[in-house]
């Protein structure tokens, strides 16, 4: 190859790679946000009783939760925060009977842009809709009977809320490292990203100011989080013992893995 060719090789790589990096930035939302929208007259079928309202922000945008009650007593009421993907109805159809079941209380908020919630996903948004659903929730039964569940993206918006608000116990199931991680996990062509990604989701910043007692579960299978940055989360932690490995295959939630299912069971039976 002659030296006119090589650096035309190389010229035209730089490119393509600049041209990528410029996607990623103005496309991020695209990215990391994949929500389904449903129109206000959607009426969502589930084989349990469950109750549906609203929740409004300050500058009046409105977000959309379901709430799922047991028939026997209560022992707690979980705070569910989702994942990225989706919206709260398939996350309900998959964990509130599991967590009935169990006589938790669970809801599932929708963060705004997601399911029959107004606006748009944004990391702010994500902590902000976190907020007011757990001070909702507190006003209802007390912070001493509270449980955030965060899983996936949602459990970096679960770490964040419980830097700020106590409560009974907090639990992140399956979550990112921080979304460079992310983002380099997901395509890692792209070797050097921009500086300023826009969103950050941090869970290793939030993690280690946790106020309340925390349980961290990882599936050994994560396509979402090396495995040397789980081992770092898992660092991070007060206690070693509240760290569950979950072995689960990857894309599908834990609802039937043995140490998820063993760990709500013994905990219904310490409340």
């Amino acid at each position: 190859m002659t030296l006119r060719r090589l650096i035309i090789l190389v010229s035209t790589l730089m490119m393509l790679y600049v041209i990528g990096i410029f996607f990623v930035y103005i496309l991020i939302d695209f990215i990391v946000f994949n929500p389904v929208r449903h129109s206000q007259n959607t009426v969502y079928h589930f084989d349990i009783p469950h109750t549906e309202f609203k929740l409004s922000q300050p500058n009046e945008e409105k977000f959309n939760v379901l709430q799922f009650r047991p028939e026997l007593p209560v022992k707690a009421h979980i705070l569910f925060l989702h994942g990225a993907d989706k919206s709260a109805d398939y996350w309900a159809s998959k964990f509130a009977r599991f967590f009935t079941e169990r006589q938790y209380s669970v809801a599932f908020p929708d963060y705004r842009g997601y399911g029959k919630s107004d606006s748009r996903p944004s990391e702010f948004n994500w902590y902000e809709d976190a907020q007011l659903s757990y001070s909702w929730l507190k006003n209802q039964v007390g912070q001493d009977s509270v449980i955030i569940v965060g899983y996936g993206l949602g459990a970096v918006a679960a770490a964040y809320l419980a830097n700020l608000s106590p409560c009974r116990l907090v639990v992140l199931i399956n979550p990112i490292y921080g979304i460079r991680e992310w983002f380099r996990l997901k395509l890692p062509a792209l070797v050097l990203l921009p500086r300023d990604l826009k969103y950050d989701f941090n869970t290793f910043e939030y993690i280690q100011n946790i106020i309340s007692p925390l349980v961290l579960m990882i599936n050994r299978n994560s396509s979402d989080i090396a495995p040397e940055s789980a081992t770092h989360l898992r660092s991070l932690l007060q206690d070693p013992g509240s760290y569950i490995e979950l072995d689960h295959p990857p894309g599908e939630l834990p609802v039937d893995e043995v140490h998820f299912v063993d760990f709500f069971d013994l905990l219904g039976k310490e409340l």
